[in-house]
């Protein structure tokens, strides 16, 4: 009767565990791609005001191009690149490190030719980056791209909080599982037991009789 007792426990607790776990996954999934949704719109939306604004003063020096950026309150964690209509950087936030290169991409040249794109990276040092390449338009011709990129190690960070919560629930949830598997398992086998101890005990008692 242990050995069925035993049985029942363990295969109510699989049943139970790979179900929640595959919840959970589904659950941590779905949060991390809205997460990240929600980075993008955010990006997008910088990238188009930045592309506004800027496009009005697109032949300023580079130091200009810095002050009007301070203006927009640019967060520090945030690169901009403004690019021409062959794709070459005449501007980068980062120190010019780009500056006067060729970055012909897919998405800045669905930026050259006049539509909005955004997605996420992760850079040289791994760091999960979110980027948006969009049009500089002047009198309904495009001039130019906005490349804007930031930071989504707030997003991954938060994502493994949320993770190590769910690993941590998990753990406790399993243990009461396991309680609750093994006193149903009781439950379920008590009567068998018993029924087995009387069919004994008549067997026993028909053996004395002979």
């Amino acid at each position: 009767m242990q050995s069925i007792r035993w049985r029942l426990v363990l295969t109510y607790f699989l049943i139970i565990v790979l179900t929640l776990g595959l919840i959970g996954v589904y659950i941590t999934n779905s949060m991390q791609q809205y997460t990240l949704n929600q980075k993008k719109i955010q990006t997008l939306s910088q990238a188009n005001v930045i592309a506004g604004y800027i496009s009005q003063y697109q032949d300023l020096s580079s130091e200009s191009i810095n002050y009007l950026l301070e203006q927009q309150q640019v967060a520090s964690n945030c690169r901009v690149l403004m690019l021409d209509c062959d794709a070459k950087v005449t501007y980068d936030s980062n120190n010019g490190l780009m500056q006067n290169k060729f970055m012909p991409t897919k998405g800045i040249l669905e930026a050259i030719d006049g539509n909005n794109n955004s997605d996420k990276m992760t850079n040289a040092d791994g760091e999960l980056i979110v980027w948006a390449a969009v049009p500089m338009i002047k009198n309904k011709t495009v001039t130019g791209v906005i490349y804007y990129q930031a930071s989504a190690e707030d997003t991954a960070d938060f994502m493994s909080q949320i993770w190590a919560t769910m690993v941590m629930l998990a753990v406790l949830v399993s243990i009461l599982i396991g309680v609750v598997s093994f006193v149903m398992a009781g439950l379920i086998t008590a009567p068998i037991t018993e029924l087995t101890k009387e069919l004994d005990q008549l067997t026993a008692e028909y053996n004395e009789t002979k």
